[in-house]
């Protein structure tokens, strides 16, 4: 969840900041961006940011009422893949959000 949507030069430049070597491919029809390492393993898959039309959403995910968070982007990560995990979360640093498990 974030103050600010999400887009692709987020996804690009906190990828980057994890790792250089790590790549990008689009799938889902430009849905979801795929960030791959150098050997083609997925790390995680970042979907399209979404606005937050509904409230009380905000407490629901964050456990907090927030006036300031508008947009939710769902980041999958693979099991195991702790690699995803720090990615995801210098991605969301990039545009002030929190990383929100699943509920």
């Amino acid at each position: 969840m974030s103050p600010q949507p999400l887009d692709l030069i987020h996804v690009v430049t906190g990828a980057a900041a994890v790792d250089p070597a790590y790549g990008l491919r689009s799938v889902l029809d430009d849905g979801a961006t795929q960030i791959v390492d150098a050997d083609g393993a997925l790390l995680a898959t970042v979907f399209r940011t979404r606005g937050i039309e509904v409230r009380s959403e905000i407490l629901r995910l964050l456990g907090r009422a927030d006036d300031d968070w508008h947009f939710r982007t769902e980041v999958f990560v693979p099991d195991g893949a702790s690699r995803g995990e720090v990615v995801a979360s210098r991605i969301a640093a990039e545009v002030d959000g929190d990383l929100v498990a699943p509920v």
